[in-house]
């Protein structure tokens, strides 16, 4: 059961992009210009590679270039290597996102706002 909300985080990169395509949503945490393209962008990366090789059912080349795209915008590099590990150990990201640690708790908000804007972004890929 502790898996579920780590699971969850995942989901959210590879399997939450559905329903209407509705351009995304201005993000409080981000400035507009980050968020002024409504169709999604295609890169390749750590976090890319790490989508299409755990075979999530809703992952695809597309979505998960549209992913890392999101990722390169928002996230450093040091920041995508450390939520690459989540695709390979989803317990990891339950124990960050539980963490007291300020580092842990500084990296869990900058990671779930990437993965919202993941999610609103990639919506339909």
């Amino acid at each position: 059961m502790a898996r579920f909300p780590a699971l969850l985080g995942l989901m959210v990169l590879t399997a939450a992009c559905s329903g209407a395509n509705e351009p995304p949503a201005t993000s409080p945490f981000l400035p507009a210009s980050l968020e002024a393209s409504t169709a999604p962008q295609f890169a390749s990366g750590k976090i890319s590679n790490a989508c299409m090789a755990h075979r999530r059912k809703a992952a695809s080349q597309a979505r998960c270039g549209c992913i890392q795209a999101v990722a390169n915008r928002t996230l450093t590099i040091s920041e995508q290597a450390r939520g690459v590990r989540f695709f390979e150990e989803p317990d990891l990201a339950q124990a960050i996102r539980t963490s007291d640690a300020s580092g842990n708790e500084q990296f869990w908000a900058t990671w779930s706002r990437f993965a919202d804007l993941a999610a609103r972004t990639c919506e339909g890929t």
